[in-house]
């Protein structure tokens, strides 16, 4: 009940610009335009496959610029009406699930693996972004941190999250890359709600923020996706609540070098992630009811 898609970058006329107009019609909210191109990527690469009627889920192996395309928002039937409505949409998802990998093999490898999430090791993180930092007898501020907006969300999201999953929660200044790293042991759910610096550029440099402890002097708040590449993690599921997660510099027969990728690469089997920014209380209301059928 799975069709495997493994998609390679077709040479089609304009066919960068109108996945990057399509993210930009999400991101700006341009109803019209992104009706068009849902519909016209998904006549363009799946409404001829040969799936089965029986098929139940979708799993996307893309590759290149595709790995920047949200499958899930594709359309399966023009929408003729004129007035905005995004929940009435035929959305692909209505119709498949769908998940996505960097390969058939990581795929075939995942599936002969035990799926057990132990309610009993969430472990979850919402740091505090305004904290203070005492260097050289001053208290100096970092800059960076005094600029990102507070994430009231958040905590609000860790702790109903709590309450299904029973676990160990690290709010405020208690979120800091010194308990993220020892206690990573503990966790076959990782929950990360926090803010996240995407570095196009160098993406080993991408990071996620956690509190500022000036107790520890070996680690500075930032967790790096190359920090990342050295650790080895237990967890079944790393759900990475912050702008951005999936998305990064894309490198020719690596793909997308983003810091789910790291989390990949560190051991977890599935990683949840975004592509764009997104407020901070619609996520929330989506870890919220996400974690709510997962624990079902």
């Amino acid at each position: 009940r799975h069709f495997l898609i493994p998609f390679w970058l077709y040479p089609f006329k304009n066919f960068e610009a109108n996945i990057k107009a399509l993210r930009n019609s999400i991101t700006n909210k341009n109803f019209q335009e992104f009706t068009r191109l849902g519909y016209y990527f998904y006549e363009l690469l799946v409404k001829g496959l040969p799936i089965s009627p029986q098929t139940q889920k979708l799993w996307i192996v893309p590759d290149g610029i595709l790995y920047y395309l949200p499958w899930e928002t594709l359309i399966t039937e023009p929408y003729k009406q004129k007035a905005v409505n995004y929940s009435n949409l035929a959305y692909l998802l209505k119709k498949y699930i769908i998940s996505y990998d960097y390969s058939a093999n990581l795929i075939y490898s995942k599936r002969t693996l035990p799926l057990s999430l132990d309610k009993e090791k969430l472990l979850a993180f919402s740091p505090d972004f305004k904290a203070q930092l005492a260097v050289n007898n001053q208290t100096k501020r970092d800059q960076l941190r005094a600029d990102l907006s507070e994430l009231k969300g958040a905590k609000e999201e860790v702790r109903a999250l709590d309450a299904l999953y029973r676990g160990q929660l690290f709010l405020g200044q208690q979120a800091t890359e010194y308990e993220f790293k020892n206690n990573l042991q503990n966790g076959s759910v990782l929950h990360l709600a926090t803010h996240a610096i995407v570095d196009d550029e160098r993406p080993g440099y991408s990071r996620l923020l956690f509190s500022l402890s000036n107790q520890d002097t070996l680690n500075d708040g930032y967790l790096h996706a190359y920090e990342l590449y050295n650790l080895k993690l237990n967890a079944e599921l790393v759900t990475l609540s912050a702008c951005n997660t999936g998305f990064g510099q894309i490198q020719s027969g690596e793909g997308v070098m983003s810091l789910g990728r790291a989390f990949a690469y560190a051991g977890s089997p599935n990683v949840l992630m975004s592509l764009w920014s997104v407020p901070d209380k619609s996520t929330s209301q989506i870890m919220i009811e996400f974690y709510k059928n997962l624990a079902n």
